[in-house]
């Protein structure tokens, strides 16, 4: 008798309904992609969100705070509001994934599109902003929608230090040194005294392929830059597309330089020592001398 009542027991237990929490939140953005979107940010809580709001300013990438909420057993998202003044976040670049909300999850939020204190701050697009937008993306190696930004500005005329390192570093990033080697070229012309413009044309060109223009820009930038501090890894860029090129007069001419102002990081030493075997080895050593 108790083996057949608890027998019933376990029958109803597997019979009662098991009410599923439906979420229909994915973490699966960074905050950098979610420029002018509603987020919900995982608290320690597990079933508990902040709804913020993500947007770009002069100051950098920030997030928004209206308030927190949860989601009930029937997936209806209930809103606990701030009290008081919204709390601004300056967001740093990091990998913390959070989700999108999605739109028809808005009235329930009591949110728009668009927060109306955004639409009051927000201004007419100027090159400046363009170019603020077009750092702070890059600055979170978001580097796809920085170069957006950064055509937009040059679009509008932007001829700015600012404006050039930042779209290099783009071509840069994304792989198109040829394109970073082109818009560098007019870079360093206007600013030939500029160290981080002179840094990232001269690494567009040692990896397009163009290990002389490389060379002829690094000899220009330890006379014009005043800044010394890229100095090694420009001669290093250089002395490495020579050494791709198999070109054995130039690197040899080059590899004092990379030396001497390597001397101090020995990882870069111990990669110059093994393209200087690699290519004597290669080569033959009586040609290598």
């Amino acid at each position: 008798m108790i083996m057949k009542n608890l027998v019933f027991i376990g029958f109803l237990l597997l019979s009662v309904p098991i009410f599923a929490q439906e979420n229909d939140l994915n973490f699966d953005k960074r905050f950098i992609n979610c420029e002018e979107r509603w987020v919900a940010v995982q608290q320690n809580n597990e079933n508990s969100y902040l709804l913020g709001f993500v947007f770009i300013d002069e100051n950098g990438l920030n997030l928004g705070i209206e308030g927190n909420f949860s989601i009930d057993e029937n997936g209806d998202y209930l809103l606990q509001k701030n009290l008081g003044k919204r709390q601004n976040i300056k967001l740093e670049p990091d990998n913390q994934q959070v989700a999108l909300i999605p739109i028809e999850r808005f009235s329930e939020l009591d949110i728009t599109t668009n927060p109306d204190w955004f639409r009051a701050m927000r201004k007419i697009p100027t090159v400046q902003s363009f170019c603020n937008a077009g750092f702070i993306h890059n600055k979170w190696n978001n580097c796809y929608s920085a170069l957006i930004y950064l055509k937009l500005a040059e679009d509008k005329g932007a001829k700015s230090r600012e404006f050039f390192s930042e779209i290099i570093y783009s071509y840069n990033c994304l792989g198109d040194f040829t394109s970073a080697a082109e818009i560098g070229a007019k870079g360093v012309k206007k600013f030939p005294d500029d160290a981080v413009i002179n840094r990232e044309v001269i690494f567009a060109q040692a990896n397009a392929g163009l290990a002389t223009d490389a060379a002829k820009t690094c000899k220009k930038a330890m006379v014009k830059c005043t800044d010394r501090s890229y100095n090694g890894e420009n001669c290093y860029n250089v002395l490495r597309a020579f050494y791709k090129q198999k070109d054995v007069k130039n690197f040899k001419s080059w590899l004092k330089s990379a030396k001497k102002f390597n001397s101090n990081n020995p990882e870069t030493m111990n990669f110059i020592a093994e393209m200087e075997e690699t290519l004597r080895a290669e080569i033959g050593g009586e040609d290598f001398f």
